[in-house]
This record gives structure tokens, sequence and C-alpha cells, in this order.
């Protein structure tokens, strides 16, 4: 669950107010702009999203309107960008001259934004963070959870992944930031993101993406994939991906991949395994 700081904006723009703070911010802070995609059921704003490389989950979201500064830490926001969140907005009430920051619980000094107090409203967030996230499973739903770059989906499946494996140094809120920024920084590691194509057949929208020899990739959840043939690339389902792959193929989330890279000389055996999968070739 979001958790928010307002300040004053006293005529002043994030643009304006990050300027400001260019000094004092990590050097590894990113910007990037975001809008609601088109067709999009979510009525939001357009934001200003500040991630720091590697290390963040979602980031923190900046708004602005109706005279106020607006920051909004999303749901399981890694300690940096806890960190982060809490300094931007104490630097920014310096710069404004603000004497204090409103947040859902009232007001609070600039000062006071690393008290017990306000450790104690974010780790409330935490737990219905944690109350949402074993309601949503028990009901078999999957959460899309917006990241810094690509989205973090969590599910039964990989929600029994973490709970299984987490422990008293590391618990399941722990273990679900960890997932959650690996999805968002697996291409830091020599995994590719497979571009996501919006294709027309016909009448007929669907998604797909490329694969072929060479590099390891991240797939997205599309309606298929294009492997890699002599002639026309074969349209593999998405379901048949992990077979096709075989143990090359790993689940990166609820609904994302990585598969491994073949070379050359094992790519004739991938062709083969989707031709059986599509019924153009008899099974091996």
């Amino acid at each position: 669950m979001a958790h928010a700081f307002r300040l004053k904006s006293q005529g002043k723009s994030w643009k304006d107010v990050l300027t400001g703070l260019q000094a004092r911010l990590p050097q590894d802070l990113r910007l990037r702009g975001e809008a609601p995609e088109k067709g999009s059921k979510l009525q939001r704003a357009p934001l200003v999203l500040a991630f720091r490389e590697g290390l963040s989950t979602r980031g923190v979201e900046l708004l602005e309107g109706d005279g106020t500064l607006t920051l909004r830490l999303p749901g399981f926001p890694s300690r940096e960008d806890l960190t982060l969140g809490l300094q931007l907005v104490e630097l920014s009430a310096g710069l404004l001259g603000a004497q204090q920051v409103e947040t859902v619980d009232g007001p609070v000094a600039p000062t006071a934004l690393f008290s017990d107090e306000v450790a104690a409203a974010l780790a409330r967030a935490q737990s219905e963070e944690n109350d949402a996230l074993n309601t949503a499973v028990l009901l078999g739903r999957t959460l899309e959870l917006p990241g810094c770059l690509r989205p973090f989906f969590l599910g039964p499946r990989t929600y029994e992944s973490l709970r299984t494996t987490s422990t008293a140094q590391e618990g399941l809120w722990d273990k679900v930031v960890s997932a959650y920024r690996q999805v968002q920084w697996v291409h830091l590691h020599g995994i590719h993101p497979a571009t996501v194509m919006g294709l027309r057949r016909g009448s007929s929208e669907f998604t797909a993406s490329t694969w072929q020899p060479g590099k390891a990739h991240v797939f997205a959840p599309v309606d298929m994939v294009l492997v890699k043939a002599q002639g026309e690339p074969l349209r593999l389902p998405w379901a048949a991906l992990p077979h096709v792959a075989a143990d090359h193929f790993a689940w990166l989330d609820e609904r994302q991949a990585t598969v491994r890279g073949f070379t050359e000389s094992e790519w004739p055996e991938v062709v083969s395994r989707a031709e059986a999968a599509l019924g153009t070739r008899p099974a091996q």
C-alpha cells in the first residue's frame, strides 16, 4: 500500500526541486517520466519515477498538482527506496522552507521523518501489504506490481516458493522485496530483455517476442514466441516455451521467465521440439 508525503509547492515543480538538490542526491539516481498506458483503466496523473540503479524495486513516485508536491512510496519498497524517499522529502522541505509535511496520519515536522513515529506508520503499511498479499494468494490471484523498469508478477507459485525459503533472518516480506528487485535488474547479469512486439493477423491482435540462438533472454508473458527456423519463424504459444526451452528455462516470477542461451549447434534440437509441440513434426 502506497505511503504518501505532501508539501506545499511554493510555486515550484519537482523539476525545480530536483535541480536545486542535484548535488545532494545519490549519483546513481535515475529519473523517468511515466504516464498511464494508452487505453489503461488506471485513472492516475502522469508522474516522475525516481529510483536507484541496481537497488530499487519501484523507487519513489513524484506527483504535482493543486499547489502540492507529493512523494509516494509504493508497496514493497527496498530499504534503499525507503531511505531515498524520506531523504528526498526532508531535503525538499528544506529547499521549500516547509515547516511541516502532510501524511495520512497528520502533519510531521521535516526533522521527524526518521523518527519512531514515521517508522511505525511505515511498518503498519508493510503489515497491510503482507495481509493484502496473503488474501490475494488465498483467492488464487496474481498481483502485478509496477517496477522501475518492468512489472513484477506475484501469484500462488511464486508466493509459495518465497514462503518456503523464508527464514528468521529473512522473512517473507524481505523475500518478496528481494525477488521484486531481482526482476528489475536481471539484465545486469547478462540476461537480455526480449523485445515485445504488438502484431496483427487479419482482425486478430497479439503480442510476440523473437527467440534465436545466442544470448540469454528474459521473456515477458506474450501470446507467442517466434522461434528462428528455416523459412518462416515458428509461432510457438507462450505455454509451450517451458517444454521447448527444457532445462534452459526458469521462472523469474509468476509470469516472466529467463531462458539461458543456446548455441548454434544446440538450436536444431530446439526447433525440433518446437515443431513437435506445434504438431508439425513427430515427437521424439
